[in-house]
Formats: structure tokens, C-alpha cells, sequence
């Protein structure tokens, strides 16, 4: 059995060489090369077996990598893979939503890694926030509409809005000061 390769154009192609290639994080990937045949069923798909330049064209391809696609392809079309993928549209894309959306952040206006890491990061914690924020206010909301009956607890609702506050507003503006020294870490609170 000849190993041979057809592209989608119908260009057959037979084995020439194996072939190495390293990514930027020093991965090894392994291809087998193929090289477009001299000959072919008709004159279109032999010109469509050569470059430009009138070389014969070569294509690479990494079995192990249509392995895993094929795998992951398979994975995905499951009935367990199909639900986790819907489950993905509710969880995940709302946030990305409410981010662009109500947020603003269309892109990240810093460059370096941990640079983007950080402003993202700064994002998802106002995103939390706000959301700490509308669900203490609900809860304050619901004790209020239950004190108007009874006027002790009124002072009691008031006082609690006023530690909300206070933790929000400490949260969002005073940063904990950390010490360390090698046996010991010390965290003061501006």
C-alpha cells in the first residue's frame, strides 16, 4: 500500500520525508511530508500541483494533531459534550457580555502580560462588587420594608448600611500593606 495524500482539490500527493519542527515554547512537532506526483488525472489538477514559481508543491501533515482534533471533534458531538457546551453559553459568555456591554471593556488599553493580567483582574473585581453591592442593597431592601413595622429596627438597618458602606468603601480605596521577612508575614491594614 502506497502512502499517499489527496488534498481537497483532488491533488494526489505521495511521501517524500518526515519532518521536525519546534513552536516558541520548545514543543517538538512531527509532520510527514508530502510532495505533489509529477503526474496527475487531468491537466487542471496539474497545475494546480505546482506553485507559482513552477516548483512542486509540498504539504505537511501531523497525524497526531488530526488524532486529537478528531477525539475533541468526537467529545463535543456527544450527548454529555453537548450539554456541557450549552452550559458554556450561560456561564461563561454572560460575562464577557456584561464586561463588554455594561462594563465598557471592549479591549485592554495596557500591553505586557501581567500588565493585562492585572487591568482584567481590576475588572472582574468591580464586576464581583458590583454585584456584592445590588444583592446587600436587595437584602437591605427586603429587612427595611419588614422595620417599617417595628421602629428598634430601624436604627438596626441604619447601622448596617452604614458597615456595608464602610467595608465597600475600605475595599475599594485602602489596599492591605503587606510586610515579609523570612520566617514571618505581617499584613497591616491602612
Amino acid at each position: 500500500m502506497k502512502d499517499a495524500y489527496t488534498d481537497l482539490d483532488g491533488v494526489h500527493f505521495s511521501f517524500s520525508h518526515y519532518s521536525t519542527r519546534n513552536d516558541k515554547n520548545g514543543y517538538q512537532r512531527q509532520f510527514k511530508v508530502y510532495k505533489a506526483d509529477e503526474e496527475q488525472p487531468d491537466e487542471t489538477r496539474k497545475q494546480l500541483a505546482k506553485t507559482p514559481k513552477g516548483a512542486q508543491r509540498q504539504t505537511a501533515v501531523n497525524y497526531n494533531w488530526e488524532y486529537f482534533k478528531q477525539h475533541a471533534k468526537e467529545n463535543l458531538e456527544s450527548d454529555r459534550g453537548k450539554e456541557i457546551y450549552a452550559q458554556r453559553k450561560i456561564d461563561v459568555e454572560t460575562v464577557f457580555g456584561r464586561l463588554k456591554g455594561v462594563f465598557g471593556m471592549r479591549r485592554t488599553h495596557v500591553r505586557g502580560k501581567q500588565a493585562v493580567h492585572n487591568d482584567i483582574g481590576i475588572m472582574l473585581m468591580s464586576m464581583n462588587l458590583t454585584k456584592l453591592a445590588l444583592e446587600a442593597r436587595r437584602k437591605v431592601g427586603i429587612f427595611y420594608k419588614k422595620a417599617v413595622k417595628n421602629k428598634n429596627r430601624n436604627e438596626t438597618i441604619r447601622i448596617l448600611i452604614l458597615l456595608l458602606r464602610f467595608f465597600y468603601w475600605r475595599l475599594v480605596f485602602f489596599q492591605p500593606l503587606f510586610i515579609c521577612s523570612k520566617d514571618l508575614l505581617i499584613s497591616f491594614d491602612c
